[in-house]
């Protein structure tokens, strides 16, 4: 048996606080809006998250993690009343208004506690 998860990481007072949710798919979209909803203690938010398979045979007890993707960042910002001075961290890349973050995935706004983003026709928001 296969199942996969996400895992979002948040800032712990030793270590990094983890919460784990089964998904359907490695949609990096539905993980960020996934992300938005998490608090852990002390009000921490995800700083980031990565995508997990688990599998377990017949025979064993308990499952094993059979792959894992690399770390995707939620990042931060920088706001200005100047467009073209704004930027959004995602990921670790730098991306400007306008600017395809992934196939079908478009930064249209910057603003000073939120971004607006558009996925084929939809638009959201996403805040920080």
């Amino acid at each position: 048996m296969e199942k996969h998860f996400v895992q979002f990481f948040s800032p712990g007072t030793f270590v990094s606080e983890q919460s784990e949710f089964e998904v359907s798919t490695f949609d990096k979209v539905q993980a960020v809006e996934k992300a938005r909803e998490i608090v852990e203690r002390h009000g921490a938010r995800p700083y980031g998250f990565r995508f997990v398979t688990k599998t377990r045979g017949e025979d064993d007890l308990d499952s094993h993690v059979s792959y894992y993707s690399g770390m995707h960042y939620l990042g931060g910002s920088i706001y200005s009343p100047n467009a073209a001075s704004r930027f959004l961290i995602l990921n670790g890349q730098i991306f400007h208004e306008n600017d395809k973050v992934m196939p079908e995935l478009v930064l249209e706004e910057i603003k000073l506690k939120a971004a607006v983003l558009r996925f084929r026709n939809q638009r959201f928001s996403i805040s920080y």
